[in-house]
């Protein structure tokens, strides 16, 4: 299309347009059109939350590169799954986070956003519960088959002869941190 543009020429309209925003407010009050100025105050004060919100994404971005790199590294190095499919999946939940808090920022319906990110916690954490449950069943199936066969042997090794003789030392004369038990004062 032959459009070229340059940062600083970007950055001289923003701040032009921002700066004809702020003394337009008050060049319309002079005039008495208080509905015009209202609704250029609105606008005024919520251009800030537009930079902020461009600032939370271009730092998402940078953030969501960054641990997708460390985590394709991570995952090539152990040889576990696909460095590739990890290292996307990374990058577009912190990207998604990323979009959520800007659109808080940007007040586009903040009750929806809320709503939809405990849903995403969630599903993650259901997510998570069903994996570990249902990946884990020959595990913990393994591991109490294993303590049962623990106590069954130690019950086998238990010899009856002292369990006769500890019931015979529990009848015999009495201990002195023992108490006197009905048939033994009698």
């Amino acid at each position: 299309m032959g459009v070229r543009m340059d940062t600083a020429g970007v950055l001289g309209k923003i701040v032009f347009w921002f700066l004809f925003l702020v003394f337009l407010v008050p060049a319309t009050d002079a005039l008495g059109i208080p509905t015009v100025s209202a609704v250029l105050s609105g606008l005024v004060a919520y251009i800030p939350n537009v930079f902020v919100a461009i600032l939370v994404l271009f730092l998402g971005t940078l953030a969501a590169t960054f641990v997708a790199d460390i985590v394709r590294g991570v995952t090539a190095s152990t040889n576990i799954g696909n460095p590739s499919i990890f290292a996307g999946i990374a990058r577009w939940a912190i990207i998604g986070f990323a979009a959520l808090v800007a659109l808080e920022q940007l007040q586009i319906a903040p009750a929806l956003i809320n709503e939809l990110f405990g849903a995403i916690v969630a599903a993650a954490a259901i997510a998570f519960g069903l994996a570990f449950g249902l990946g884990g069943q020959d595990a913990a199936r393994r591991w109490l088959a294993r303590g049962e066969d623990t106590l069954s042997t130690a019950a086998n090794q238990i010899d009856p002869q002292q369990v006769r003789e500890q019931a015979r030392s529990s009848d015999g004369p009495m201990q002195a941190n023992q108490m006197p038990t009905r048939r033994q004062v009698r």
